[in-house]
């Protein structure tokens, strides 16, 4: 039973010996609940942020870039549990309360958060390590929707808004054309 479990595909087993001889295993299977990517390499990711295996494609799952995470092997821890719960929540709630849509997410070798619009703009949220840090999400977010009321997020020309401090979050425009 523990070894069939240890297999990254395997969600539980369960093994019962009935005689004379006969042997039952019960097996549930992760699903994929987002693609990791490092570099050119994509991974289908269970909801506790564990590789399960190579990604032929992203099948509508959310897509979270590590560039700097190495060499990923089944098996590996690739991203927080919490972190996926809140990135996966923010690209469902994100049309309806911003009017874009996250197409991507980013974390760097210090876990900088860094989601990527359809609008071609980027949000920087800063560190999401520690739980705290992820709690800091909300504070960000507010600040995000006090500047949706000064800047139109469907046309506006920007290049980033970053919230890593959402007491003073700033937002670089893209140079105009002359």
């Amino acid at each position: 039973e523990r070894r069939v479990e240890a297999l990254p595909w395997v969600r539980t087993a369960g093994v019962t010996v009935a005689l004379p001889g006969q042997v039952t295993v019960r097996v549930s299977e992760w699903q994929p609940n987002a693609v990791l990517q490092v570099g050119e390499a994509t991974y289908y990711v269970n909801d506790r942020g564990v590789v399960l295996d190579p990604a032929p494609e992203a099948r509508g799952l959310t897509v979270i870039d590590r560039p700097d995470l190495g060499r990923v092997r089944s098996g590996d821890q690739a991203i927080a549990p919490e972190l996926l719960t809140m990135v996966r929540q923010m690209q469902a709630d994100f049309p309806a309360a911003f009017a874009v849509s996250l197409t991507a997410f980013e974390l760097d070798q210090r876990d900088v958060l860094t989601a990527h619009t359809d609008r071609g703009w980027a949000i920087i949220f800063g560190e999401m390590t520690t739980p705290e840090q992820r709690a800091s999400l909300e504070p960000k977010l507010a600040a995000l929707r006090a500047l949706q009321t000064r800047l139109d997020f469907g046309s506006a020309p920007i290049s980033y808004i970053n919230l890593m401090n959402p007491g003073a979050p700033a937002v670089q425009m893209l140079a105009r054309a002359r």
